[in-house]
């Protein structure tokens, strides 16, 4: 098999049967297909939405935001720059923040897992830890169609990005506003995010042997000591 044929049967196979998917990339690690994939298809998500949104309003709705954040003083510096931005430096701020941040926890996440692995003495090395992390956040791909359908059926121009997403616990569940210290929280968990974390617990079980359990609190120990920071943060700022 190609390694065309390959990658797109585990791209194919993460969703529909990921233990396969999951097998192949044991033998054959690949971490450049998914990167690609996932910024281009973000990078067109972006294009449509800040071209087809109402941008004039989208603006104003994004300065009364960021304006109500900041010190009096820069409330005006604040405005004037988003007010100064055209459809082009969303297009790219929104992309590379995404693409920074995916790759991010991807390398931190093939770091931690190289260094769980030395301690075990797992056979795996850096690569396929990375390509682990990689294929694991490919369920954002439904985050961006579930963002691209609500878009569309919504009936309207007037949609802000942080009401995007339908599949965030704060559009589905919690409903908090922007004065709120856990917006941010909320507005960055979704329901796919869960997903890729199923998918580590499987891909590193599949790949080591241990319990289910076992795996489960390795591959999210470093998850729930983040997000306990996080909700530290918010209760006590």
């Amino acid at each position: 098999m190609s390694y065309t044929s390959e990658a797109a049967s585990n791209l194919l196979n993460i969703f529909a049967a990921p233990a396969a998917a999951f097998r192949n990339l044991r033998e054959r690690p690949m971490i450049f297909l998914p990167l690609l994939v996932m910024f281009v298809v973000w990078v067109c998500w972006w294009f449509w939405y800040f071209n087809a949104v109402d941008f004039a309003w989208m603006k104003a709705q994004l300065v009364a935001q960021e304006t109500a954040k900041v010190a009096p003083e820069q409330r005006e510096a604040t405005g004037q720059a988003i007010s100064a931005m055209r459809p082009g430096a969303f297009i790219f701020l929104s992309t590379a923040s995404v693409g920074v941040i995916q790759i991010g926890i991807s390398l931190l996440l093939a770091v931690y897992l190289l260094i769980v692995g030395a301690v075990f003495d797992d056979k795996y090395r850096f690569k396929h830890w990375f390509s682990l992390a990689v294929w694991s956040l490919m369920p954002a791909l439904v985050t961006v169609l579930a963002m691209a359908v609500n878009f569309v059926v919504g009936g309207t121009n007037q949609v802000a990005p942080d009401k995007l997403n339908p599949l965030t616990l704060n559009n589905l569940f919690f409903h908090v506003g922007s004065e709120s210290n856990f917006k941010g929280l909320a507005d960055g968990l979704d329901l796919t995010i869960i997903w890729s974390w199923v998918l580590l617990v499987i891909g590193y079980q599949l790949w080591t042997g241990r319990s289910w359990v076992s795996s489960a609190v390795v591959v999210l120990s470093p998850v729930a000591i983040i997000y306990g920071a996080w909700i530290a943060w918010a209760l006590f700022k």
